[in-house]
């Protein structure tokens, strides 16, 4: 009876080591499944004809957003993402400021992503950025809806919401600025972060970093994002690191 638990044990601790090393070693990579959980042009399209939410009035009242984040958490709920939304989160809470008094973050509806089964070369691409088009090529883009796990609400920047939310801010029909209306500006402040954008007639409601794209390759993640309303900047994330190595930016 002794050998038999004696034994027993040895073959215990031959397979606990290797498990332990295993479990204990750094991810090398995400095993992204490029055509799962992705949301097609389609199904954007059917969102953006949902998701319509009243005019503003002002003062801006609770009602706006309890609608807003009714059609944001119905949005969220239909797309998991964990992987992706991993890597999202971890560039958007390095980025953003995460002590702001704004009771929400905004969103884009989705972010582009792509799988290489190649290498990315940091040096080259660094010193090649005028033929970013070029790098990137050969693999197809999907988009993924952005999730956040924060103690902030958020809010997903639908196309009818973006249009109603212009209209009560102004500036959008005169790319001068002068038809901006400031007292519904500050009222919007309240709640969100907003910037007027830098060529005019638009605005920037996302809230910063704004990420639109993330390239998966074999050693790490290409980021592009807006980090103001008139820069940019691209970064690259090596596996096995909590680098945020930045390999290019750009200014309007």
């Amino acid at each position: 009876m002794l050998r038999v638990k004696e034994l027993m044990k040895k073959i215990c601790i031959f397979v606990y080591i290797p498990l332990l090393i295993a479990c204990s070693s750094k991810q090398t990579g995400f095993d992204v499944q490029i055509d799962t959980d992705s949301i097609s042009a389609s199904q954007q399209k059917q969102w953006n004809e949902v998701a319509n939410i009243d005019p503003l009035t002002y003062p801006l009242s609770e009602a706006f957003f309890a609608q807003w984040q009714q059609l944001s958490d119905k949005y969220a709920a239909s797309h998991p993402s964990p992987n992706i939304s991993h890597v999202y989160q971890r560039v958007f809470m390095h980025f953003c400021d995460s002590n702001s008094s704004y009771s929400y973050y905004v969103l884009p509806p989705c972010v582009l992503v792509r799988k290489y089964s190649s290498e990315f070369d940091t040096k080259y691409y660094s010193s090649h950025t005028w033929a970013s088009e070029d790098y990137f090529q050969d693999a197809p883009e999907f988009s993924y809806i952005p999730h956040l796990h924060t103690n902030k609400s958020v809010l997903y920047l639908f196309e009818g919401v973006e249009k109603v939310l212009g209209e009560y801010l102004g500036g959008v029909k005169d790319k001068s600025g002068k038809d901006i209306n400031q007292e519904h500006v500050d009222d919007l402040h309240q709640y969100i972060d907003l910037h007027y954008g830098h060529w005019g007639g638009y605005w920037h409601i996302e809230t910063m970093p704004i990420i639109s794209h993330m390239y998966f390759f074999n050693n790490g993640i290409y980021v592009s994002l807006r980090d103001s309303w008139c820069t940019g900047k691209e970064i690259f994330m090596p596996y096995q690191s909590d680098a945020f190595i930045e390999i290019g930016s750009w200014m309007e």
